[in-house]
């Protein structure tokens, strides 16, 4: 079986006891529902953000293209469709 040069074996899983972690949790095994595209932007937005903040303006491209595409995600992204829907609905009263 192929080793990495630490000793471990390819295929042994990080988080077995060698204190190390991969971070990612395998689809199915997490508890919350998935997060939409909008979502999932949203999130990326508010990073971006704080690594503006603590790290300078040469990563503030990053927030404009994440603007970008989160703008385009809400006019594309069917659920976002679907909730702006429903919103005039229910403001409209009808």
């Amino acid at each position: 079986m192929p080793t990495e040069a630490s000793g471990r074996s390819i295929a042994e899983p990080l988080d077995s006891g060698s204190g190390l972690t991969t971070g990612v949790t395998p689809k199915g095994n997490s508890a919350s529902p998935a997060l939409t595209l909008v979502e999932r932007l949203e999130r990326a937005l508010v990073v971006a953000a704080q690594i503006v903040l603590q790290h300078g303006a040469v990563y503030a491209p990053h927030i404009d293209r994440l603007e970008l595409e989160l703008e385009k995600a809400r006019k594309t992204d069917p659920t976002e469709r679907a909730k702006r829907i429903l919103e005039r609905y229910t403001v409209d009263g009808e």
